[in-house]
């Protein structure tokens, strides 16, 4: 009798301590605390985001992978249009959970850095000119938060830059537009952007204004969470598992069709 009670809490005990480790290994799953809801914030850097989102027909392939795959595990997914900078700042304070589009992630956003997109940065200036003369006595202009120093394609322009003192730091809505309207009214030499973000934003003008000059190799773009959120380790392998499903289902393809890119993971990126 004493041999039969004793097995039994064996067993009792290896069942509660499977419940345990796989409470712990499965993000969102019915024996951990459900992830309902996620902040994320958006601005303006289609193909990848758009500060329109959801409400637009194209809020960015970036934002529509995250809608199919919090949709498919029942956790809202809510959008807060809040510029680069500002967004940064209020990850860091635990307000959003995460970001679109990141090109250069530092230890504020959890690790591991799994590529959802490609991205290239280059320097634009109008058809003619020659924007790499004189570098440092031209009007450039950036957008806030964006840091090239670490860029080696890009390196001589920093350089430059960093001895200007006529660089043009914009912020707020769509500074990618505000900066090719600047360039076609000649009230800057150039300026410093992703270049698929300027090709996107140049097919619907009249004529192209914004020619790029010199630019890095291809580089990983990504979805990532701040590691003030407490949910940041479970929602990036959502999100990492969330692709690849998509990817085998055929979904993360006609995603990508219909903002003309190809999948990332037939791209050469370095990392």
């Amino acid at each position: 009798m004493q041999r039969r009670v004793f097995t039994s809490m064996v067993r009792v005990n290896f069942a509660v301590a499977l419940l345990f480790i796989v409470s712990a290994l499965t993000p969102n799953s019915a024996y951990s605390t459900p992830i309902t809801r996620v902040v994320m914030s958006v601005d303006d850097y289609m193909p990848y985001v758009s500060s329109a989102a959801p409400k637009a027909d194209y809020p960015g392939y970036m934002v529509e992978i995250a809608q199919h795959i919090f949709a498919k595990r029942n956790i809202t997914l809510t959008l807060e249009s809040v510029p680069y900078v500002r967004a940064i700042q209020l990850g860091q304070e635990g307000r959003i959970d995460g970001m679109f589009a990141v090109n250069y992630p530092d230890p504020v956003f959890q690790a591991p850095y799994i590529a959802h997109g490609i991205d290239r940065v280059c320097l634009f200036g109008n058809e003619k000119q020659d924007t790499l003369t004189r570098l440092s006595t031209r009007t450039i202009g950036m957008t806030n938060g964006y840091n090239i120093d670490d860029i080696p394609e890009l390196k001589q322009v920093a350089e430059e830059l960093a001895r200007s003192t006529t660089v043009i730091w914009l912020s707020g809505d769509n500074p990618v537009v505000r900066f090719l309207d600047m360039l076609r009214d000649r009230r800057i030499d150039g300026f410093i952007e992703r270049q698929y973000v300027v090709d996107w934003y140049s097919k619907n003008l009249p004529k192209r204004y914004a020619y790029p000059k010199l630019c890095s190799g291809d580089k990983p773009s990504y979805i990532l969470f701040f590691t003030a959120s407490p949910n940041s380790a479970a929602l990036a392998e959502i999100i990492h598992s969330g692709v690849k499903d998509l990817r085998a289902s055929g979904q993360l393809g006609a995603i990508l069709t219909k903002y003309a890119i190809e999948d990332w993971q037939q791209t050469d990126i370095q990392h």
